[in-house]
């Protein structure tokens, strides 16, 4: 039903009643099914995917009862940015597809003026009214993701405020719980949001060191620069509910790599290992080379609490000294890493190459892997440049030559075809 109602809006050229909505959908019907009886519970679909469109943004309600798409309409939802001014840009991301049938993904930006912004923070989705000029003015905050912040605790006569370290958040008030705290400490702070967009409660969750901590000053320093921190109340109630193994209903369907020799090569200090590799040199004189991925989105489904935190995040912070996590440490350093020993779930790229390293074959599976075994660089390049083989090393070195033979034949011919091979050294925060 949906289609139709789509198909409908996008011909219309302006807001129609839900009578014609009726009218015109029953004769696309029909065209299509001419057996089909338009009834009423035909109009109660009508009516629910329209109430759901409206809630979504993507249709448009005109104050005398018409319906359009949100696009035909003086309105728009994007995402918003504060500046140095107190104002903003709102950017909203738009697809089509071109002539060759290419997806094409743009972007278009409005200017907030300071006196139009009404209660936006930064990163809000908001709804904005469009001026003239490429301005808006922001209507209401449609959605926020705001649930932990840093700030330094301040005291007015017996209440105490939190006042945010990241500039784009002095918008919002947040009256601490809490009594007899430390005025002028740096905390962290769990919110709850109250009686408008802008005011929370919040409760301390954490002090950080007054003292010189080299650690904690950089953490501080990436809250300063926009780092989102925590997870949600409902992230950490759902992460409750997520197994940390591997069961026999998560294997249904998929391609069982469990007795390859499908091993990790990380640096010595990874914690979370997100990818393994295989490799064969096949019958025909071919090689087989494996990329095995872990399948996060077999564990977190889409637009639960834990995706929509991540998804707010977009990656993992790395800092000195430490790194803000995307997704809750007991998943990545968990069921979401691809430890050795045990069975986990992956999206596996397999790719035949001849014997020129032309590719002949490739397909993407989903698949379940047992890492026979964690290796790091460093000792993976012992065995190469001092012929230093770790005793647990012993029964992969002849896949280790293999591989290693394969990916210089590849860095070759990514050369000849003009590929810059650049070495430069790795910078590590001591």
């Amino acid at each position: 039903m949906k289609e139709y109602l789509d198909l409908l809006f996008k011909k219309e050229k302006k807001p129609i009643t839900i009578d014609k909505i009726f009218s015109s959908v029953e004769k696309m019907l029909l065209r299509d099914k001419p057996d089909c009886v338009f009834s009423i519970d035909e109009k109660k679909k009508i009516l629910e995917f329209l109430d759901i469109g409206l809630q979504a943004y993507e249709y448009y309600e005109t104050p005398d009862k018409k319906y359009t798409l949100l696009s035909k309409s003086p309105y728009r939802v994007g995402t918003y940015y504060s500046n140095a001014n107190d104002g903003g840009t709102v950017i909203i991301e738009n697809s089509y597809y071109d002539r060759d049938g290419k997806y094409v993904v743009y972007e278009k930006k409005y200017m907030i003026d300071s006196k139009h912004k009404q209660e936006a923070i930064d990163g809000d989705k908001v709804l904005i009214e469009l001026l003239e000029d490429d301005n808006a003015r922001v209507v209401k905050v449609v959605h926020r993701n705001l649930y932990n912040i840093i700030g330094v605790i301040t005291r007015e006569k017996d209440l105490f405020f939190l006042n945010p370290l990241d500039r784009k958040k002095k918008g919002i008030t947040i009256c601490l719980e809490e009594k007899d705290l430390v005025d002028g400490a740096i905390a962290l702070v769990s919110l709850e949001n109250t009686s408008s967009t802008n005011f929370y409660r919040g409760t301390v969750e954490k002090y950080f060191n007054q003292k010189d901590d080299p650690q904690e000053d950089a953490y501080l320093l990436a809250v300063k620069c926009g780092m989102p921190v925590g997870f949600s109340k409902e992230s950490l109630e759902q992460l409750k509910s997520i197994q940390m193994v591997v069961t026999e209903e998560d294997k249904v369907g998929r391609y069982d790599f469990t007795d390859w020799e499908i091993f990790s090569i990380d640096g010595a200090s990874t914690k979370d290992k997100d990818d393994c590799i295989s490799y064969k040199k096949l019958p025909n004189g071919h090689s087989l080379l494996g990329a095995h991925i872990e399948d996060s989105p077999a564990h977190i489904p889409t637009n639960s609490p834990i995706h929509k935190d991540a998804f707010i995040k977009g990656t993992s912070y790395y800092f000195g000294g430490g790194v803000e996590p995307m997704l809750p440490r007991k998943l990545s350093n968990g069921i979401c890493s691809l430890f050795d020993g045990v069975e986990r779930l992956t999206k596996s790229t397999l790719i035949e190459y001849d014997e020129n390293g032309e590719v002949v074959h490739k397909e993407l599976v989903k698949g379940v892997i047992h890492s026979k075994i964690g290796m790091t660089y460093e000792k993976v390049n012992e065995i190469f440049h001092s012929g230093i083989i770790a005793p647990e090393y012993e029964e992969f070195v002849p896949t280790l030559y293999d591989m290693k033979d394969f990916a210089l034949l590849l860095r070759k011919k990514r050369a000849q075809e003009g590929s810059l091979i650049i070495n430069k050294p790795e910078v590590y925060f001591i």
